[in-house]
């Protein structure tokens, strides 16, 4: 039998480390009343392990960085960047619910103070209340905290860009799942004719909010509008 035998336990990356030099041979055999025997000339308890030395610890980081190096960066999939996402999204809206549950405090606070404070007293409270509603202001204003605005803008140009598909189908303009958005737009330029301006319009809108991630050019009301022009020109 040739195998590994043992393997080493990383405890910087918590997992099970087999190395070339664990490689091992030995027999098992099949005998009459005794059934499988191993036979090992050189077992593995023999092998001398040097898990207490410096150089085995700083064998152990290299290892488990490299490990994370294949799994995050060289085999990066999908998958993980969806999981980061969630997490993001949550952690923000956890972070968003906390600070709206303490900001309504704050406010009740100062409200009660001002309302109860003597003359010399009540500007601070103003002023203190003044500039929590600006801080207030700013962190809503960041971009982690307006996740729900942009998916609510992905999602009616996705699906304004989903019904101009529609449409060209059923004109016989049918887009493969080998080719790209602004590809299926330069393929049927030259027989679509005027409406290709409004195929442009929608395309260029759809990839600005899917791929540059930010809010397209055009608002929703204004695709939607290219999307009837479009409807139109192809019935005529």
């Amino acid at each position: 039998v040739n195998g590994f035998l043992r393997g080493e336990w990383n405890e910087v990356g918590e997992y099970l480390q087999v190395r070339q030099s664990h490689a091992h041979s030995w027999v098992e055999a099949l005998l009459d009343k005794k059934g499988w025997v191993v036979f090992d000339p050189t077992p593995a308890a023999a092998i001398p392990t040097f898990s207490n030395t410096i150089f085995f610890r700083m064998d152990s980081y290299m290892d488990a960085l490299k490990l994370k190096w294949y799994r995050y960066i060289i085999n990066y999939t999908w998958q993980d960047q969806r999981a980061i996402a969630i997490n993001v999204r949550h952690q923000t809206v956890k972070i968003r619910d906390k600070f709206n549950n303490n900001f309504s405090k704050m406010l009740e606070f100062f409200k009660t103070k001002i309302k109860n404070s003597r003359p010399d007293k009540m500007a601070i409270y103003i002023i203190s209340l003044v500039l929590i509603l600006i801080i207030g202001k700013k962190i809503f204003s960041l971009p982690a905290l307006r996740w729900k605005k942009s998916s609510s803008y992905k999602k009616n140009v996705s699906e304004v860009y989903l019904k101009m598909l529609t449409l060209l189908r059923k004109k016989g303009f049918e887009k493969k799942e080998t080719v790209t958005a602004k590809e299926f737009a330069c393929q049927i330029k030259n027989d679509i004719g005027p409406a290709w301006e409004k195929i442009k319009i929608i395309t260029d809108s759809y990839y600005e909010i899917r791929f540059g991630n930010r809010e397209p050019i055009k608002g929703k009301n204004e695709l939607e509008q290219s999307l009837k022009a479009l409807s139109h020109q192809l019935s005529n």
